[in-house]
């Protein structure tokens, strides 16, 4: 179910070929704090980190916007960026039998995974595929954090962060797994 009590609002910082720059994600960040939204979906990363970007995810972070990133999709023990910023909530994917996906960047930064093997999505053309990476995983949790902020509207983003954590379902390694899968009817209960 998507929250009923805000939009969904797109804000593009990619290209078409999927590639962008820091500065068009720091911007896409800035918007979404001066424009009040409460949740930010990265399904997007690099191998390297940036002080531009640290600083985008920070001042999000300080405007209440929570930042929801993908860990990175090269199956590594390291997080990416900007997901392995402390002030983003890194997503990690899981499998069909809530394993950790083969490819699904893992380490001390992980906080929770979610479903990120053939998740069914909108795809180029007005066409639906069957998709798998972090990219894919990481709504779930942003959505999860949509329902939570509809239920607790005086919720901070820190908050929100803090009782995904708590309610997800324990999987076990938590460099693995980070807090476990995250649950939504836990999170909404």
């Amino acid at each position: 179910a998507l929250a009923k009590w805000r939009v969904v609002q797109a804000v593009k910082v990619l290209g078409a070929d999927g590639n962008g720059t820091v500065s068009s994600i720091a911007q896409g960040l800035q918007w979404s704090a001066e424009n009040g939204m409460d949740i930010a979906n990265l399904s997007l990363g690099s191998p390297t980190g940036s002080p531009t970007l640290e600083l985008a995810v920070n001042q999000a972070t300080s405007a209440g916007v929570l930042v929801v990133a993908a860990t990175g999709n090269n199956g590594s023990g390291t997080v990416s960026y900007p997901a392995r910023y402390a002030n983003a909530l890194a997503v990690g994917a899981t499998d069909q039998n809530d394993n950790r996906a083969s490819f699904s960047q893992y380490g001390t930064g992980l906080d929770i995974v979610a479903p990120g093997v053939g998740v069914q999505s909108t795809y180029l053309q007005n066409q639906y595929a069957s998709l798998s990476g972090t990219s894919m995983a990481t709504p779930h949790v942003a959505g999860v954090a949509a329902l939570v902020k509809e239920k607790n509207p005086t919720w901070s983003n820190v908050e929100i962060r803090q009782h995904l954590t708590n309610t997800a379902t324990p999987l076990g390694n938590p460099t693995q797994y980070g807090s476990g899968l995250v649950n939504a009817e836990e999170a909404v209960r």
